[in-house]
């Protein structure tokens, strides 16, 4: 029974060492978006809009990009 339970707390401790790394790695993405004060997109790179932010503090795509994102299509294609 104690070897399931170390399996157990391995396993946890091993998923939860995953979830830190994604975060700090989101949070590293985040940093890099930032540029001279600006929010820049991630699809083309201009800056979200200050009305974007204030209504979506973590939008990672201008209003134009998202639209395109959510209409399944890629502006580039």
């Amino acid at each position: 029974m104690s070897d399931e339970v170390d399996r157990a707390n391995d396993t946890a401790e091993f998923m939860l060492g995953v979830l830190f790394n994604q975060r700090d790695s989101h949070r590293e993405q985040d940093g890099q978006r930032i540029s001279g004060g600006q929010v820049l997109c991630m699809d083309c790179e201009d800056e979200i809009g200050a009305a974007r932010l204030a209504a979506l503090p973590n939008a990672v795509r201008c209003i134009d990009c998202q639209s395109i994102h959510e209409q399944g299509k890629q502006k580039w294609a």
